[in-house]
């Protein structure tokens, strides 16, 4: 502790009273190089003020004082300029996340957009398809029963059945046969777009991931943040203190003028 630090600490006023005598023996006590083997120099300074005390008023040197204070509110106004332009460095980078964010989140928006539409597509052909195999089905027990008749007219000769039944025959097969080539269409139609849509899931799962990434990094700042408020908070009401006690401090000189 230095001089001025001591005269504060026990609340010298000019007068060497009760209070002031129990809060120096207090500081010799704590001092002692008994209790206190670290710091050698406050001890001698006790012991110094104690005997100025005893013999009379302490003359304040205004110039100490003033040396004293200013330093330390150099060293504090410093820490604070570091400390606030540390606080507008981190509100810069959390305001690009929330711009970030921002556009994650209509890429996000416009995936899941892209999703629905697919799936959609992908449910219809499904059902198109399923429509398709069971028209198959039917068709195919429709070309059994022709090729049954056509058999029978055969047997019984009959020139224009059979003639008619041909015509049947290779209308069914064609009509089969463009439903199928429909069908193998839209089988692969349906695998291009299910392609598609584990693309574009995989493109929303890394937006996701690249938000939660974006939320963890935004947590980290805002507690930086915080700690930085403290820390301003903390080192504001020290740097009023000085301020007031140097206040007080020339005041007592003045008045001991």
């Amino acid at each position: 502790m230095t001089r001025n630090e001591i005269l504060s600490e026990i609340n010298y006023q000019g007068v060497y009273n009760k209070e002031v005598k129990r809060k120096l023996n207090k500081l010799l006590k704590k001092y002692h190089p008994d209790n206190n083997k670290e710091d050698k120099e406050t001890i001698l300074i006790l012991y110094e003020i104690k005997k100025e005390l005893e013999k009379g008023p302490i003359e304040y040197k205004k110039e100490e004082i003033k040396k004293e204070d200013k330093t330390h509110i150099i060293f504090l106004e410093a820490i604070l300029k570091r400390l606030k332009e540390e606080k507008e460095k981190i509100n810069k980078q959390i305001n690009a996340l929330y711009n970030k964010l921002n556009k994650l989140g209509k890429d996000k928006n416009n995936k899941q957009e892209e999703l629905y539409d697919v799936e959609t597509t992908i449910l219809d052909l499904n059902n198109e398809m399923e429509e398709l195999i069971q028209i198959d089905i039917l068709d195919k027990i429709l070309l059994f029963f022709i090729l049954f008749l056509g058999i029978i007219l055969i047997l019984l000769k009959n020139i224009i059945f059979i003639i008619l039944i041909i015509l049947f025959l290779v209308a069914e097969l064609y009509y089969i046969y463009i439903r199928y080539v429909d069908y193998k269409n839209k089988e692969k139609k349906l695998k291009r777009i299910n392609n598609k849509f584990q693309n574009i899931n995989e493109e929303y799962n890394t937006i996701e991931e690249n938000i939660e990434k974006l939320k963890v990094e935004e947590t980290v700042l805002k507690r930086e943040r915080t700690k930085i408020n403290n820390d301003i908070t903390r080192y504001s009401k020290e740097l009023n203190n000085i301020v007031e006690n140097e206040k007080e401090k020339e005041e007592i000189y003045n008045r001991r003028k």
